[in-house]
Parts: structure tokens; C-alpha cells; sequence
């Protein structure tokens, strides 16, 4: 994805862009903790390198999904202002900047996962023991504090609530489903659907591919809350071994199904972003019947419009018109001018390369017998 590519403005290419780094982060984050461990070995350790590495890509890993979830809310809350509010975005010199907007997605997120790592978890040393000894290595484990349930419910179930899920992805769905609204009151003047030359051009609808990303990350981090929920308030599965009864002990077995199946819904959501903004080949027969049509039904709209509507009435239009047959070489040889300036191709065309005169001016046309025969022409064609 491109900061310079049509599809997209700058602003929303640059969300697109952070988004893009925290669905990277997140996925390097499961194959240094996880994949590449559990590949080699096929189980995930808790001892030896693979407690460090634990310890740091876990905290890491819960660091990128929170922005992720900031980055596709804060995407969500600009296209909606920029739908509903287009003049006040263009013209509102107190907008957040962009790195403002990411700076405090970064810290908050640092804030909510690593702070409280040194709390919850601990390397202590235990003894491996083997067939010609012993050794000692690291081990990751859990503190006791994270059993408690009050410290639970404070640490992880309100701050989840209010930053993770459900307060977000209620945000994320109604400001969606508002801003498609909106976009499609606004495309739409008396019976006539205006579609913008820029999507009609490229066949890309930024609003469909936005609301895509939306249900796609709705449906992948709702588990996350029904998990939070059912282990760190009910207690599903929350107590040490030593604790366990035999019902405990399978519920502790399914936590751990149930913790592997989000984190999955997490990696496939930020693995499958690209498909959703990536440009797709399209056939070229198919890219032209589609633009011939959409030119066609544009055309046939405009002119219903016309034949529909007086823009200006026909005493204005005379006016107009003999104002223009007045000074009709000066306004002609502006026009051409500016045309020559702008695509040398057009120069070429009217003969400038040959005077190799730059900058090109109205005058020269003015003083020039047969750029005046051009100048002449266009008038006539715009006056008849």
C-alpha cells in the first residue's frame, strides 16, 4: 500500500500505512512466541529461551492488537467526519495531526499491556531434572495476584470493556453504518445518482472496502471480549494446578482451546487486510465495457439533467455570450496559453516548439499570424 496511490487520500493512505505496521508487528509477534516454536518443537514451552521470549512477544503481541483496534476506530471516526463534514475537514486548520493521533495510540497502548507485566508475570529458576541429572533453567509463571478476581475485573475487564471490545466495535459499527448513509444521501441530487469520476475511473469505492475492514474486524476481535469475560470474571479455567479439581482441570484444558482459537481470529484478521486494499488485476476487455458503460450512463444522466433543469436563463446566456464575442482573441489565447504551459503535447501540436519561446504568453499568440488562425478557431467554436 502506497502513500502517493490514487485510490486513497494522503491522510487516510498514512492510517492505512499504520495500520499495515501494526498487522506486521502482530504477526512476527505470534511466529517468535509461537510459530516458530511450536513448529520445531511442537509444543509450546515454558522454560529456556522460550520463557523470554514469552515474556516479551506476549505483552508485545496484546500492545499490537490494542492498536490495531485504536488504528481502525480512528480510520472509522475521520472517514465519518470527512463524509458528514466535508468543508469543516478541508478547511479546519485545528484538526489532530496525524502524528498526534498516532503518538497517543502508541503510548496508550504501551500503557494498557506493558505496565502491568511486571505484576502478573515472573522468570524464576526451577530444576529440569534428567536421566544424568539435573539443571537449572528459567521459567515463566503467573503471579498470584492474577487470580484475583477484584484485581481481574479492575486491570483487565474494564479497561477491555472500555478500550478493546465491546465499546469500540459498537463505535467502529455505527459510525459505519452512519457514514454509508450519509455517502449515499449525498451522491444522490433529485432522481439523478451522481457517481465522482474518481471511483467511476478506477472502480474503487473506498466507503465498501472501509465498511469490509469494519465487519471483518468486528467479527475477529468479538471473541476476545467473550473470552476475557469467561476467564477473568467467571473464573473459567483461572486457578493453578495445585487448586484444580477434576472439572476445573478440563475447564483450564478448554480455556486454553478457547485462548488459541481468538488469538487465530486476531492473526487471520491483520493477515487479510492487504486483500481487502490491494489493487487487484482486472481484465482489459472487462475494464473497458465497464468504463464504456459507466461514460455512457454518465452522459445519458448529465443530459437528462440538462433537459430537465435552466442553470441560467436565456437573457443571462446572451449577455454572457456577447461579452465573450468582445474579447473573444484575449480570452481564446489565455486559454491556449495556459493548455501550452501545462502539456508541452499541446505546443507541439500548435507549432510553440518551433519559436522555442518560453514562457509560453496570451501576447504571443495575440502577435503571432498563425497562432492567431488557433486563437480565431477555438473563439469561433465557443461563440457559435
Amino acid at each position: 500500500l502506497h502513500n502517493k496511490s490514487n485510490h486513497f487520500s494522503r491522510r487516510l493512505a498514512k492510517h492505512l500505512t499504520a495500520l499495515c505496521i501494526w498487522d506486521i508487528a502482530l504477526l512476527c509477534c505470534c511466529l517468535c512466541s509461537y510459530g516458530i516454536i511450536c513448529m520445531c518443537l511442537g509444543i509450546l514451552p515454558f522454560v529456556g529461551v522460550t520463557a523470554y521470549l514469552l515474556y516479551l512477544f506476549q505483552p508485545f503481541a496484546s500492545f499490537c492488537v490494542t492498536g490495531t483496534i485504536w488504528q481502525v476506530l480512528a480510520i472509522t471516526i475521520e472517514r465519518h467526519k470527512a463524509v458528514s463534514r466535508p468543508l469543516e475537514q478541508r478547511t479546519r486548520k485545528g484538526q489532530f495531526s496525524l502524528r498526534s493521533i498516532f503518538s497517543c495510540i502508541v503510548f496508550g497502548a504501551f500503557a494498557l499491556n506493558f505496565l502491568a507485566v511486571p505484576f502478573e508475570r515472573a522468570l524464576i529458576d526451577c530444576y529440569e531434572f534428567r536421566s544424568n541429572g539435573f539443571e537449572v533453567r528459567t521459567m515463566i509463571v503467573q503471579r498470584e495476584l492474577v487470580n484475583n478476581q477484584y484485581y481481574a475485573i479492575l486491570s483487565h475487564l474494564i479497561p477491555d470493556l472500555i478500550f478493546r471490545a465491546p465499546t469500540p466495535i459498537v463505535i467502529i459499527a455505527i459510525l459505519t453504518v452512519r457514514t454509508l448513509q450519509i455517502a449515499s444521501a449525498q451522491r444522490t441530487v433529485g432522481h439523478q445518482q451522481i457517481i465522482p469520476q474518481r471511483q467511476r475511473a478506477l472502480g474503487r469505492n473506498v466507503h465498501l472496502m472501509l465498511t469490509f475492514l469494519s465487519i471483518k474486524f468486528i467479527i475477529c476481535n468479538t471473541l476476545y471480549l467473550f473470552n476475557t469475560i469467561l476467564m477473568e470474571v467467571m473464573g473459567y479455567g483461572g486457578k493453578t494446578s495445585s487448586q484444580q479439581t477434576e472439572l476445573e482441570m478440563e475447564q483450564y484444558i478448554s480455556s486454553l482451546y478457547l485462548t488459541d482459537f481468538s488469538n487465530m481470529l486476531l492473526a487471520i484478521h491483520s493477515a487479510t487486510n492487504w486483500l481487502i486494499f490491494y489493487k487487484w488485476p482486472e481484465c482489459k476487455e472487462k475494464k473497458v465495457k465497464r468504463f464504456a458503460t459507466s461514460l455512457t450512463l454518465s452522459a445519458s444522466s448529465r443530459a437528462d439533467w440538462l433537459r430537465g433543469s435552466a442553470p441560467i436563463d436565456s437573457t443571462s446566456a446572451e449577455q454572457a455570450l456577447n461579452k465573450f464575442r468582445e474579447l473573444k482573441n484575449e480570452i481564446c489565447a489565455d486559454i491556449l496559453s495556459s493548455l501550452c504551459n501545462t502539456c508541452s503535447s499541446i505546443g507541439n501540436a500548435l507549432g510553440i516548439d518551433k519559436l522555442q519561446t518560453r514562457p509560453i504568453t496570451p501576447q504571443l499568440f495575440l502577435n503571432n499570424t498563425e497562432l492567431l488562425q488557433h486563437t480565431n478557431l477555438l473563439g469561433n467554436i465557443i461563440g457559435n
